[in-house]
This record gives C-alpha cells, sequence and structure tokens, in this order.
C-alpha cells in the first residue's frame, strides 16, 4: 500500500510507461498511476496528450527516482545504438521487387 504517494514522473508513451512500471516493481518499489483505475488519457492544457503520472510512496522516492534515471539512460543508449546502426547499414533492396517491375516495363 502506498501510504504518502508522491509524483515519480509524468509519461507520455504508454509503452514507456508501462516498462517503467515493471522495472519498480522489479526493485520491490509499489508504483500507481491514474490509469491503473480508468485506463485512460488525459489531455493537458494546450492540447498535449499525458499517458500516465506515475507515483510512489514518499519513502521509496530516492530509490524509484534511481530506477527512473536507469530506465532514462537506457532508452537513451538504445536509440544511439539504433541510429549508429542505421548509418553504418547498407541499403537492403528487394531484388525481386525490381526485377518483376522491369518486366513488367518490358
Amino acid at each position: 500500500i502506498i501510504n504518502t504517494p508522491v509524483l515519480l514522473a509524468t509519461l507520455d508513451d504508454v509503452v514507456s510507461a508501462e516498462i517503467l512500471k515493471d522495472l519498480l516493481t522489479e526493485a520491490g518499489i509499489l508504483s500507481s498511476s491514474d490509469s491503473d483505475a480508468d485506463g485512460t488519457m488525459k489531455v493537458t492544457f494546450g492540447g498535449s496528450f499525458v499517458a500516465e503520472d506515475i507515483y510512489v510512496d514518499e519513502q521509496d522516492l530516492d530509490a524509484a527516482n534511481t530506477v527512473y534515471d536507469e530506465f532514462l539512460n537506457s532508452e537513451q543508449q538504445f536509440d544511439e545504438e539504433f541510429y549508429e546502426d542505421f548509418l553504418n547499414s547498407e541499403p537492403q533492396f528487394d531484388e525481386e521487387f525490381f526485377e518483376d517491375a522491369e518486366n513488367e516495363n518490358e
């Protein structure tokens, strides 16, 4: 039971919110979010969407912040690795597609 809920993070990506909640659970930290109750998204001032506000107990906030920071750093590393792989990859063409197109034009 979360006795004194404090806001850990506000995420606009439902997938990231679920991953963060799973990481918190794995670390033994209880969490709650406003979408746990109703499964909805809310619109904030200016029309942007917020997927979830994630809350933890005040006594777990330091540990939860550590998990959150590690989560944010892992997302950045993944993005950088994906981008580097993209830059270093050779373009892949479907030779069959081009052969079919050439045959149609003949």
